[in-house]
């Protein structure tokens, strides 16, 4: 999209860590009110190693897992829309009161085809 054209990767990437942040500190905020003390002993918070983990180490990690996808998928999309461009083609070819019919029949054939793969899967 233009959007996304227009978007600096700096700010994209600090958005992703920020974003990974985040829902960390709230997890641990959850984890220091609500939680009952025996659990609290056995999560992040129950010493300085496996919080600092948490929150520098890990959070980099899936923030940087989190901004390859955001890349990507700009990449990996590309295919799919090709896709939905010809599924476009084929609908407009199909005659409008027939639609409903064609479609029918489709979902019909793909719940048969789920039924068949259950069975022998």
């Amino acid at each position: 999209s233009a959007c996304r054209e227009t978007e600096k990767p700096l700010f994209i990437a600090l958005a992703a860590l920020a974003v990974n942040t985040c829902w960390r500190a709230m997890y641990i905020a959850y984890i220091l009110l609500l939680v009952p003390g025996w659990m609290r002993d056995i999560s992040v918070v129950s010493d300085a190693g496996k919080c600092g983990s948490f929150l520098i180490t890990q959070n980099l990690a899936t923030g940087s897992i989190a901004l390859i996808g955001y890349w990507l998928a700009g990449l990996l999309s590309r295919p799919i829309q090709a896709a939905a461009r010809r599924c476009a083609g084929v609908r407009a070819a199909i005659p409008g009161r027939a639609f409903p019919v064609v479609r029918a029949g489709l979902v019909g054939l793909m719940l048969c085809a789920c039924i068949a793969l259950t069975l022998l899967l």
